[in-house]
């Protein structure tokens, strides 16, 4: 925009102008390529849902939670726990015989 105006030619003359001129262009450049380059990142980032992070919101948003062998244990805690969050958790809690088994049947049944 700046070279497209109908500038008064003795403007240019002066070597004070196109230093000016010449800064205003390259910092314009550089604030250009860093919008795009931030704009073209936000824009292909994916969005994922945020993580459950308390009790209340693993129960509410999980659907199944696998665990080893040894969490049998909990499993039975939570069954026989006085609170409700506690006992809404042993009921969605599945045991395998190893973690492997468990991320391999997380995957077969989504």
């Amino acid at each position: 925009m700046l070279l497209g105006q109908n500038l008064p030619r003795r403007l240019f003359y002066t070597s004070s102008s196109r230093v000016l001129v010449a800064a205003w262009l390259v910092f314009s450049l550089i604030l250009g390529f860093a919008y795009r380059g931030n704009l073209t990142a936000s824009l292909t980032l994916p969005n994922y849902p945020p993580r459950p992070e308390i009790l209340k919101e693993i129960v509410d948003h999980v659907d199944k939670v696998t665990m080893p062998s040894y969490g049998e244990k909990h499993h039975k805690f939570y069954k026989k726990s006085e609170s409700p969050l506690l006992r809404a958790l042993s009921s969605l809690m599945t045991t395998g015989p190893s973690l492997m088994d468990g991320l391999k049947r997380a995957l077969v049944q989504k």
